[in-house]
């Protein structure tokens, strides 16, 4: 093995790292890296020759790590969430939905993209106003994300009243059945929309496109497809999943 090169690696790795010496006797601490020291506040010439126990301690030092990681913790939230909705916000969607799309051509697996749109839903807000319009936003946001069945699958507020799901290593029928649901449930919570032109209620129109990638894709592709079949379930009537395979 080279250590030289492990070294390296778990120097530069993001995540804190503790290695202990089991050997002797009460499993002194032997190494930690930079991230453990980031993490916790504690440098390495405090730490090394010690148990991994004193890090229970519930000293200053620890209460004033733990808000210090809470903090850190709204933090990361707000750069990756959408405030109003609670869903993932378009900057992270758009880095998530490059990693799905990388594993997907690695592993020549479908990869789907749904675009979905609030119909009329300036007139929602003309007619009941922001506030029930953030309203109208976080309950169908809270219905696409308990759609949502597998744990790689992701959904983002994409725009004011558009939403964006990515749907992995299903099939292209079942990529429409899942948009199809997804409208369905939107429908079921009839919430009231005196403005709309096509319902009662609030509904979404949706666009689907699904692939299995090449080299050949560019992976925005797949959302301007989406857009795509968007635009034409709107221009179809609205309330209504269209498909580009």
């Amino acid at each position: 093995m080279n250590h030289s090169l492990l070294q390296q690696a778990l120097d530069a790795s993001n995540n804190g790292i503790v290695i202990t010496d089991a050997r002797l006797p009460d499993n002194p601490i032997i190494y930690v890296n930079a991230a453990f020291e980031q993490m916790t506040g504690y440098p390495s010439r405090e730490t090394v020759g010690r148990n991994c126990r004193f890090l229970q301690g519930k000293d200053h030092r620890q209460r004033e790590l733990e808000r210090l990681r809470q903090t850190n913790r709204q933090l990361k939230e707000m750069a990756t969430h959408d405030p109003l909705t609670g869903i993932f916000n378009r900057r992270f969607f758009k880095d998530m939905y490059k990693r799905d799309w990388r594993i997907a051509l690695r592993a020549k697996t479908r990869i789907s993209v749904i675009m979905l749109d609030i119909d009329f839903f300036k007139g929602y807000n003309d007619t009941y106003g922001h506030q029930a319009g953030d309203s109208c936003l976080q309950q169908v946001a809270g219905v696409l994300r308990e759609s949502l069945r597998r744990a790689g699958d992701i959904v983002a507020r994409y725009g004011g009243e558009e939403f964006i799901v990515v749907l992995n290593t299903v099939s292209a029928d079942e990529a429409m059945q899942s948009a199809e649901f997804m409208r369905k449930r939107i429908s079921a919570l009839k919430i009231p929309h005196s403005a709309s032109g096509v319902a009662k209620y609030v509904t979404v129109s949706c666009g689907l496109s699904s692939v299995i990638p090449d080299k050949k894709l560019a992976p925005e592709t797949l959302i301007r497809q989406a857009d795509t079949a968007l635009y034409t379930a709107k221009e179809s009537g609205r309330n209504r999943v269209d498909h580009i395979r």
